[in-house]
């Protein structure tokens, strides 16, 4: 561990945190950050699928309002 992080967790422990539940916590929001990618993947790769099956782009409502709030712009 470098030394800033060395600093951040003795701050930690002055604090009265737990380094080891920092850790957890750390562990446990990458896990599920690594799972809604995947789901977001998944999703992205199903609607791919969707726009070919149906032989167009697919366009939601907030795609739309996408749409024209670039084109306003230009």
């Amino acid at each position: 561990m470098n030394q800033n992080g060395n600093q951040r967790g003795i701050e930690a422990v002055i604090k009265g945190h737990d380094p080891a539940q920092c850790l957890d916590r750390a562990k446990a929001n990458a896990q599920a950050c690594q799972e809604f990618m995947q789901a977001l993947r998944a999703f992205e790769q199903a609607t791919i699928k969707f726009e070919k099956s149906v032989g167009q782009p697919v366009q939601t409502a907030e795609h739309s309002s996408m749409v024209e709030y670039a084109k306003r712009d230009e």
